[in-house]
């Protein structure tokens, strides 16, 4: 999501009106995902994403800083998803593929669930990239933070770039397996 779609350079930007853009242009697809979960119908799902950004907005104050966004904006998403299925759902335009409450609730659970261990995963994620030498946390600056193609790093780098993506594959799975080792989610020698 483009920041600049939200700042309007003729007015003065506040702390919080910038913190909410930030937090918003990260948690952008998460909250697409989540609403596109519960309400199948492309022209649905639009007006839930747009509902829930103005109702983000005005509850930005009832934010705990500090707290996962994305986690409290998919729970406000999910109650705007909600309110536009039921609305559907008693409307004569919708026909047989509505949800019952206990398939939103079990949605919403199994989501819930993905979001803490998606953010186990990526604290872990943390802790095993603070690990890496010089060499290969060069790489992956390079690569994923720099946005440098792998021609560009063989370049910079003096080295073939079959030994830059074999250097790259090996990163991944080292890194792999230490979130998973420290998750205790894979057994044997990593």
């Amino acid at each position: 999501m483009d920041e600049s779609l939200f700042l309007n350079s003729d007015h003065d930007i506040d702390d919080d009106q910038e913190d909410f853009v930030r937090q918003l242009s990260l948690a952008h697809q998460p909250i697409q995902r989540c609403i596109r979960t519960w309400l199948p119908d492309k022209n649905d799902a639009d007006d839930a994403i747009q509902e829930t950004y103005l109702l983000l907005w005005r509850k930005f104050n009832q934010f705990t800083p500090g707290t996962d966004f994305t986690r409290w904006a998919c729970s406000i998403a999910f109650k705007v998803a909600r309110r536009v299925h039921e609305r559907r759902r008693s409307s004569q335009k919708f026909m047989g593929t509505a949800f019952s409450d206990d398939l939103f609730h079990d949605i919403r659970h199994i989501q819930e669930g993905n979001f803490e261990y998606l953010e186990l995963r990526r604290e872990q994620l943390r802790q095993c990239l603070a690990n890496l030498g010089p060499a290969d946390s060069k790489v992956l600056q390079a690569y994923y933070s720099e946005g440098r193609s792998v021609s560009q790093i063989a370049t910079q780098m003096k080295q073939s770039e079959r030994a830059i993506y074999r250097q790259l594959e090996r990163i991944r799975l080292a890194l792999y397996r230490c979130v998973n080792r420290h998750l205790h989610l894979e057994s044997g020698d990593a």
